[in-house]
């Protein structure tokens, strides 16, 4: 199975309308913008234990 997607994949995530209503759930509890960190896998271990 895996898990690895590109950027535009990531990026829908960002966009839509249940990603609108949970900002507006959320804007008056947050003190500043989320700041989203994506990062590419370490490939390290063996296979079946997967990429860090």
């Amino acid at each position: 199975m895996s898990f690895i997607h590109d950027a535009e994949d990531l990026g829908a995530h960002a966009v839509g309308a249940a990603e609108a209503i949970l900002r507006g759930d959320v804007e008056d509890l947050l003190d500043k913008p989320t700041l989203v960190t994506r990062m590419s896998p370490i490939p390290v271990g063996a296979e079946e234990q997967g990429q860090l």
